[in-house]
C-alpha cells in the first residue's frame, strides 16, 4: 500500500486532484511511492512557509511545475536515480516496463501521455525542447509496446 502524505488542513477536491497528480509524477520519475513522497517532503521542509505563501498566480498549475523541478533535480541532476533498481519492481506489468525505461523517456511519457500536457506547455514545465520530448515519448511508447500480446492467447 502506498504511503499517504499528511496534510495540516482539510484540502479541497481540486487540491487533492493536484496532490494525486504530483504523487503520480513522483512515482513515475523516482520509481517508488515512498521515495517520491520523501523527496517532496524533504523539499517542503526545506522550503518552509515560502512554498505555501509563494506568489503563485495559478497555484495548481505552478505547484505542478514546482514539484516537477523538485523531482527532476532529485532524480536526474544529481544522477542518483536514473533507473529504478530491480528490487523495486512494480506488481503490474505496465508499471514495471515503465520503470525500466531510461529517465528521459519516462519524463516525456509522464508529461505528454499521462498528464496530457500540450507539447509547448510540457517543454515549458520540463525545460526540454518540444522536439526532444516528442521524440522521447515516441521512443518510450514504442518500447512499452514491444512484446505486448506475445505469449498471450
Amino acid at each position: 500500500m502506498e504511503p499517504a502524505l499528511t496534510l495540516s488542513r482539510r484540502p479541497s477536491v481540486q487540491s487533492i486532484a493536484v496532490l494525486t497528480r504530483i504523487r503520480r509524477m513522483g512515482w513515475v520519475l523516482a520509481g517508488s511511492w515512498s521515495l517520491a513522497d520523501q523527496i517532496l517532503l524533504d523539499e517542503l521542509a526545506r522550503a518552509g512557509p515560502a512554498i505555501t505563501d509563494g506568489p503563485f498566480e495559478d497555484p495548481h498549475e505552478n505547484i505542478f511545475a514546482w514539484a516537477f523541478r523538485v523531482y527532476d533535480g532529485a532524480c536526474s541532476a544529481s544522477g542518483v536515480i536514473r533507473s529504478v533498481p530491480q528490487w523495486q519492481k512494480t506488481p503490474d506489468r505496465l508499471g514495471h516496463k515503465l520503470h525500466r525505461l531510461p529517465y528521459e523517456l519516462r519524463l516525456a511519457i509522464l508529461v505528454l501521455v499521462i498528464e496530457e500536457f500540450p507539447p509547448e506547455k510540457a517543454a515549458e514545465i520540463t525545460g526540454r525542447s518540444v522536439a526532444a520530448l516528442l521524440n522521447a515519448a515516441l521512443a518510450g511508447t514504442d518500447l512499452l509496446d514491444e512484446g505486448e500480446g506475445e505469449g498471450e492467447a
